[in-house]
C-alpha cells in the first residue's frame, strides 16, 4: 500500500509463459520448488504440484488469493517465487497475486495482496482526490493503467468503479469512501451489489499518455506530428541526438561495470562530450525552428544499440573493458561514416552543416583515442597472459 498515486503499475516482474496442468498434489519440497522456478523461466508447463510448491511458503491469505483466481480465470501466465500474474483477462489488462501482503485499514483492517489493473487514463487534475479516496489505488498515466489492490476481486472492482465515479465528478473522495463501506457491507450480506460484480464502464484500449517534451529543441516521434519533415535537416538533427544518447547510455553502463583506467577516463569523457553535443544539437534545432523527427529507422537504431550493449554485458565475464573499447572504435567509425555519407548529404541548412562538421571533428578525436586505448588494453591482456 502506497499513498503516492503516481506509481508505476506493478507489471515489472519478468513474465514466463506457463499453462495449467492439474495433477494430484504431493507434499511440497525444495526440489519441486526449484524445478517449478526453472520450468517457469524456460516457459514450460508446471503442473499442480509445482505451482503449489511455489506458494507453499506464501502467507495463507495470498495462497487463497492464488487459488481463487485460478478457479475463476484459469492458469497464470506469469509465475515467479514472489508473484503470479494473469494477462489479458477481460476486462483486465492483468491480475496479480503477490507473496507480499500489506496491512491496509480502509474501510476496515485487512491485508492487500491481490491487484487488478485496467486500461484507464487518469486525468492529472484528479490525482489528489483519488489519493484521498484510497491509498491502494494506483495509476500509470504513461501506460494508461489504473490498478486497485485489496484482498478480493469484488473489492478491487468496487474500488475501480468508485474511482471512475470520482473522475466523472459523480462523487467526491469523501462520498466514495462512505459508499465503499456501505457497498462492502451489502456484498458481505450476499446482496451482490453491481459495483462488486463487474465494471460499470468500459475500459478504453490504448489509454496511454506519452506526455510532452519539456526540453527546448527536443526531438518528436514522427507518428505524433501532423506533417513531419523526414529525410532533411529534421531527421539529421534527430539522428545526431540518437547517436549521442546511445553513447551516453554506453558510458553509463561502463561505469556500472566498473571499468578501469584508461577505459574509465575515456568513458567519462564520452559521456560528458556527447551530453554537451546533444544539448548543442537541441539548442540549434530550437534556434532554427526545426523539430528533430524520430523516424522509424532512428527508433530502430536506438533499439539495436541497446541490444548490442546488452550483449556486451552478457559476454563480459570480467572482460568488459576490452569489449567496450572495441565497440567504441566500431561505433565511432560508424558515426563518421554516417556523417560523411548520409547526414551531410541530407542537410540543406548551413548552420546544421557547420554543426555536423564540428561534431565530426570531435568524433574523429574520440576514435583516435579509442584506438590507442584498444591497443593498450590488448597489450596489458597479452602481458597478463604471459605472466
Amino acid at each position: 500500500m502506497n499513498p503516492n498515486v503516481i506509481i508505476r503499475s506493478s507489471l515489472a516482474i519478468a513474465i514466463a509463459a506457463v499453462s495449467w496442468s492439474p495433477v494430484q498434489a504431493e507434499p511440497a519440497g525444495q526440489d519441486a520448488k526449484r524445478d517449478a522456478n526453472q520450468d517457469a523461466k524456460r516457459g514450460s508447463t508446471p503442473d499442480m504440484q509445482k505451482l503449489e510448491s511455489i506458494i507453499a511458503d506464501w502467507p495463507p491469505m495470498a495462497q487463497l488469493g492464488v487459488r481463487q483466481t485460478i478457479t475463476k480465470h484459469g492458469a497464470p501466465q506469469g509465475v515467479t517465487p514472489e508473484a503470479m500474474i494473469w494477462t489479458d483477462v477481460a476486462p483486465y489488462e492483468s491480475i496479480k497475486v503477490t507473496k507480499l501482503v500489506t496491512h491496509h485499514d480502509f474501510p476496515l483492517p485487512h491485508m492487500d495482496y491481490m491487484e487488478h489493473t485496467i486500461s484507464y487514463l487518469v486525468p492529472a487534475e484528479k490525482a489528489a482526490e483519488l489519493a484521498a479516496f484510497d491509498g491502494s489505488l494506483t495509476y500509470d498515466r504513461t501506460r494508461g493503467l489504473m490498478s486497485a489492490r485489496c484482498d478480493l476481486e469484488a473489492h478491487n472492482l468496487l474500488t475501480l468503479n468508485l474511482a471512475h465515479d470520482i473522475i466523472e465528478g459523480k462523487k467526491t473522495a469523501v462520498e466514495a469512501r462512505e459508499a465503499f463501506g456501505k457497498i462492502m457491507g451489502e456484498d458481505n450480506a450476499g446482496m451482490n451489489p453491481a459495483y462488486t460484480t463487474k465494471l460499470q464502464f468500459e475500459p478504453k484500449e490504448s489509454a496511454g499518455y506519452t506526455d510532452l517534451a519539456s526540453i527546448p529543441g527536443a526531438p518528436a516521434r514522427a507518428a505524433e506530428l501532423e506533417n513531419p519533415e523526414t529525410g532533411g535537416d529534421a531527421t539529421v538533427l534527430a539522428s545526431l541526438i540518437a547517436v549521442d544518447i546511445n553513447l551516453i547510455v554506453a558510458a553509463k553502463t561502463a561505469a556500472m561495470m566498473d571499468v578501469k583506467s584508461p577505459v574509465k577516463e575515456f568513458s567519462e569523457m564520452l559521456q560528458k562530450d556527447h551530453a554537451m553535443n546533444a544539448a548543442a544539437t537541441m539548442k540549434l534545432a530550437e534556434k532554427i525552428g526545426i523539430t528533430p523527427v524520430i523516424t522509424e529507422e532512428i527508433g530502430k537504431s536506438r533499439m539495436e544499440a541497446a541490444g548490442s550493449l546488452a550483449e556486451l554485458v552478457a559476454k563480459a565475464d570480467g572482460n568488459f573493458d576490452q569489449l567496450y573499447i572495441n565497440a567504441m572504435v566500431k561505433n565511432h567509425q560508424k558515426c563518421l561514416d554516417e556523417i560523411d555519407n548520409t547526414l551531410m548529404e541530407n542537410s540543406s541548412n548551413e548552420e546544421v552543416k557547420s554543426h555536423l562538421s564540428e561534431t565530426r571533428a570531435a568524433v574523429a578525436k574520440h576514435l583516435e583515442r579509442a584506438k590507442e586505448i584498444q591497443s593498450e588494453v590488448k597489450t596489458k591482456k597479452v602481458s597478463s597472459s604471459a605472466e
